[in-house]
């Protein structure tokens, strides 16, 4: 599992009313020699999280957000790589998606935020 947080795109950027979000994520290798494909998970508006379940333990992903509004999709970030870690000791996994050169910082458990 993998939490994965962001912050509203500053207004100024956002070409219209944001409507809702995509997150991509993928494994950025390949998965016991198989070939692995991309997952787009959209998320409405004013949401800015979701858990990315079911993933492959010790498998580094690679994660990216867009924001979307009524003129259409806005870019990707930057990708944000992260590896699983073993299903059974899981607690949770913080990824924030930080704008403006802030840091995300987990601050206990899947809860993080942009400092």
């Amino acid at each position: 599992m993998i939490l994965v947080t962001w912050e509203q795109v500053v207004a100024i950027d956002q070409n219209g009313v944001i409507t809702s979000y995509e997150v991509l994520y993928e494994p950025a290798q390949t998965f016991n020699g198989r070939l692995t494909s991309s997952v787009l998970v959209p998320v409405t508006a004013p949401t800015m999280n979701v858990t990315l379940r079911s993933l492959e333990e010790f498998l580094l992903y690679d994660v990216r957000v867009r924001a979307n509004t009524s003129v259409g999709a806005g870019p990707f970030t930057d990708i944000l790589s992260i590896t699983t870690l073993p299903a059974r000791k899981l607690v949770g996994v913080c990824v924030c998606v930080c704008v403006g050169g802030d840091v995300c910082v987990c601050v206990g458990g899947d809860v993080c935020m942009c400092v």
